[in-house]
């Protein structure tokens, strides 16, 4: 089996050498024949040879690519092609496509230049559609990130919880998740954690956002009787987990995994003592 692999494998190579050889042999000889020709001719013969070989390469379309490649170096041309296929690309985008566009644009610009660069403007930039058609989404720039919120908030409500988990073990698995969903923007997520040591009002426009998405969570869990405590309480375990996710290296984020394990026990312990001591009352 080996050797019929290698016997193949060298087939394909010889195929691929010999269909390079007849490509390029040709031009080589129309090369090195325009070269003699430019020597021994007159002015007029160069020109006319020149319009000879202009004749014959405009018909091959394989060398099409390469000659539009080089005609246009031109900044503005490049430019203005680049931009062009950037905006003919996000015309065709759907409007949940452009949310999932526009969210990864906000966090590519976020982790280039800090959340303070991000408004619709670059955002629309860097997907290729007009500001106006972004604004038809979205009013603000911190909108595309509730937005990514309730996207991830979806997705969990899609999962499918072992039936044998315990509340606080469900509360686990479901965190992790919403942490996992992260991963694909982790650069992103890093550099907005950071601005928010010098700049804490980004986070504070998305307080509405994460009570929403804690309590979708605890009732995801199994856990009865939900109270705004208990989502105030749940919502202080993931910022601190996400505050040592933030920094964790490690691929299987077994250090963040530890954290909010322990942060969860402790919740618990203290929503028992809490209750103990309303039922005292």
């Amino acid at each position: 089996m080996a050797t019929s692999r290698k016997n193949s494998r060298a087939k394909k190579t010889a195929k691929r050498l010999s269909k390079g050889a007849t490509k390029t042999a040709p031009k080589n000889s129309s090369k090195r024949a325009t070269g003699k020709v430019s020597k021994k001719t007159t002015k007029k013969a160069s020109a006319k040879s020149a319009g000879k070989r202009t004749t014959k390469t405009a018909p091959k379309k394989s060398a099409g690519n390469s000659t539009k490649r080089t005609t246009k170096t031109a900044p503005e041309k490049s430019a203005g092609k680049a931009t062009g296929k950037a905006r003919a690309g996000g015309a065709r985008l759907s409007a949940d496509e452009l949310r999932s566009a526009a969210i990864a644009a906000a966090f590519e610009i976020c982790a280039e230049h800090g959340w303070a660069s991000v408004d619709l403007e670059a955002v629309a930039r860097r997907v290729g559609v007009s500001p106006m058609r972004l604004r038809s989404l979205y009013a603000r720039a911190h909108e595309i990130l509730e937005d990514c919120a309730r996207r991830i908030d979806a997705s969990l409500a899609a999962e499918t919880l072992d039936a044998d988990l315990s509340p606080r073990e469900a509360l686990l698995e479901l965190l992790m998740l919403r942490l996992d969903a992260l991963e694909s923007h982790r650069a992103g997520v890093v550099r907005y954690w950071d601005d928010l040591r010098t700049d804490p009002r980004p986070g504070l426009r998305l307080a509405p956002c994460l009570y929403t998405s804690m309590e979708a969570t605890l009732t995801l869990a199994g856990v009865r009787g939900v109270r705004s405590r208990d989502v105030a309480g749940l919502g202080v375990v993931y910022l601190a987990a996400l505050r040592v996710w933030v920094s964790d290296e490690d691929s299987q984020r077994a250090r963040t995994l530890a954290a909010l394990d322990r942060y969860l026990l402790w919740a618990e312990r203290a929503a028992h003592f809490c209750g103990r001591h309303e039922e005292g009352e």
